[in-house]
């Protein structure tokens, strides 16, 4: 016998000398002993894997690893559970209880527990505006006992995004918690099944004569905090206005605008904002202008968007990209244009003439046509001149034009026409003189064959 054949057969009787075949369970599976066990016939227990229970779940398992019968860290215990001389149903992997879920009765030994959904109509379990976190579940940790929904449905947020959760202001047994869509101008995110949330419960179980915040409103961008959020609202914002010290272009239109600005009831509740202040530190300009501020006396100095020069182009202004001066420029006599953001060099151009704190710069256009330039980013004065070498760096794909295609062919024939109207009949002749009566004429009729082709079929 080949000698490879030996080795084979050698591992195969390593793999079931425990007296059972090797499980790995899929995906929401656990592993648990078969209690098969009978004596005659004999019948060994074996690993097996079973469905978790809904409400539960559990990672796929990995061949020689976790979920796996043959695992290093099992093989010790499946083989003592085979060896058992009675039926054992003991489980070797459990399910962990879903977000939503709470464990309604324990895991033991031979059972990974039964969970029950969180009621979206009963008060105490956070009438749908709070939920459950996932509980992860081995012998140790899920069997300490059945847990409330009083308790474990009422620790996550369950509103939808741009809602905030709170508890009501009501008389004791009548205190529920809510979920309430975030103002105009505001935002939030979905409930998280990882974010905590305290104090419902004690909420929940007693009277409130306010509503008490539990998760909060951001402010967006474009808008700033016009009444402060406290412990039962969660603030009023307004648009950045259009004005000159808050960023107005002078025409109608906002040159720049305010960041998102996060909210905890740390963050936001530390007064009103200043238009003047929050709304001057982002651009607002549109894709392929630039922002500045602009030469003026004292209280006339606006920030303004202007379009890049030729053969320079930008992003939009990002509400992520922080710019900074507006509102010092705004306050006092600018003898010049200040540049805010800039414009970069395209593909195809070179920067002939260099940026400054006041321009973005010039470009000219490439003469070359086998090669061109790269694009160039601007960020800041003094970005470099460059030359017409600029332009031989790279190979340029795109070719001249060509040739006219030929001439596409005739259209479909189109639908006949409808037909005349009817001629007008003929006037009447004149009465004949009657003739003879004429033998009856005999009519044959043709008899035509119908030719049927023959056809072979050669197999």
């Amino acid at each position: 016998m080949p000698r490879y054949f030996i080795v084979l057969a050698g591992l195969a009787v390593l793999a079931f000398a425990a007296g059972a075949e090797a499980v790995v369970c899929s995906t929401n599976e656990y592993l648990e002993m078969n209690g098969a066990w009978t004596s005659s016939p004999a019948v060994k227990n074996a690993p097996k894997c079973t469905p978790c229970p809904t409400g539960m779940s559990n990672p796929a398992g990995v061949a020689g690893g976790y979920g796996d019968s043959a695992a290093p860290n099992l093989v010790a215990l499946v083989a003592a559970k085979v060896a058992v001389g009675s039926p054992n149903n003991d489980l070797l992997t459990w399910c962990d209880v879903d977000a939503g879920y709470y464990l309604a009765t324990d895991t033991t030994a031979t059972s990974p527990g039964v969970p029950a959904k969180c009621s979206a109509s009963d008060r105490t379990h956070g009438s749908g505006a709070t939920t459950s976190a996932k509980l992860t579940c081995t012998a140790a940790t899920c069997a300490g006992g059945v847990i409330t929904p009083a308790a474990a449905c009422v620790v996550r947020s369950n509103c939808a995004a741009n809602k905030y959760l709170h508890t009501t202001a009501a008389a004791s047994g009548s205190v529920a918690a809510k979920c309430t869509d975030c103002p105009a101008g505001m935002s939030s995110i979905a409930g998280s099944p990882t974010a905590v949330i305290g104090g419902v419960a004690a909420s929940i179980g007693q009277q409130e004569l306010a509503v008490i915040m539990k998760s909060w409103c951001d402010v967006d961008a474009g808008s700033y905090l016009s009444t402060d959020s406290t412990a039962a609202i969660p603030g009023v914002v307004s648009s950045c206005p259009t004005t000159r010290l808050s960023g107005g272009d002078g025409v109608g239109g906002a040159a720049t605008t305010s960041a998102k600005f996060a909210c905890t009831t740390a963050t936001c509740a530390s007064g009103v904002q200043d238009p003047n202040v929050v709304c001057v530190v982002r651009s607002n300009c549109a894709a392929n202008q630039y922002l500045h501020t602009t030469a003026a006396a004292n209280g006339e100095v606006a920030a303004k968007c202007t379009a890049c020069p030729a053969g320079m182009s930008s992003l939009a202004g990002s509400p992520t990209a922080a710019i900074g001066g507006v509102a010092a420029s705004l306050g006092q006599q600018e003898s010049t244009v200040i540049m805010k953001t800039w414009c970069n060099v395209n593909s195809g151009y070179y920067l002939s003439t260099d940026s400054t704190a006041a321009i973005p710069g010039l470009t000219t256009q490439c003469l070359a046509t086998e090669t061109r330039s790269l694009t160039k980013l601007v960020t800041a004065s003094g970005a470099g001149v460059q030359t017409e070498a600029a332009c031989l760096v790279e190979k340029n794909i795109n070719g001249a034009t060509g040739p006219a295609g030929p001439a596409g062919s005739n259209g479909a024939a189109g639908a006949a026409g409808a037909a005349g109207a009817g001629g007008a009949a003929g006037a009447g002749g004149a009465a004949g003189t009657a003739s003879p009566a004429a033998p009856l004429s005999t009519v044959t009729a043709a008899v035509f064959g119908a030719v049927v082709p023959a056809i072979l079929i050669f197999v």
